[in-house]
């Protein structure tokens, strides 16, 4: 059966402060990988729906962590899995790009 699954981009912003830890818990959650690092307080990062949790509960927690001044969403998109979403990294990665691919009609 063919399931929906939501892959989600984001832009979290750091407190100077506890950035570094921050980051790290953020790198822990599953479904969230971090792709990208400013050095400055800023990560670029996905976060997808899998068997164990939603998308949008992992960007909740992001909100909640110390350290975190905000997270936004910069893109959304809804994949297709055969069974249950990937819990893979490699294949959020792959998700995000052929979603973006499709948006730009490639």
């Amino acid at each position: 059966m063919m399931q929906n699954f939501n892959v989600c981009g984001l832009i979290v912003h750091l407190s100077p402060r506890h950035g570094e830890a921050a980051a790290e818990q953020i790198a822990r959650l599953p479904g969230v990988d971090i792709h990208a690092s400013s050095g400055v307080g800023r990560l670029v990062a996905t976060a997808v729906d899998t068997a164990a949790s939603l998308a949008i509960d992992q960007i909740a927690a992001i909100h909640r962590l110390p350290g975190v001044v905000a997270a936004s969403i910069v893109y959304h998109g809804f994949e297709q899995s055969g069974g249950t979403p990937p819990d893979a990294p490699q294949s959020q990665t792959e998700a995000l790009h052929q979603s973006q691919d499709r948006s730009k009609g490639n």
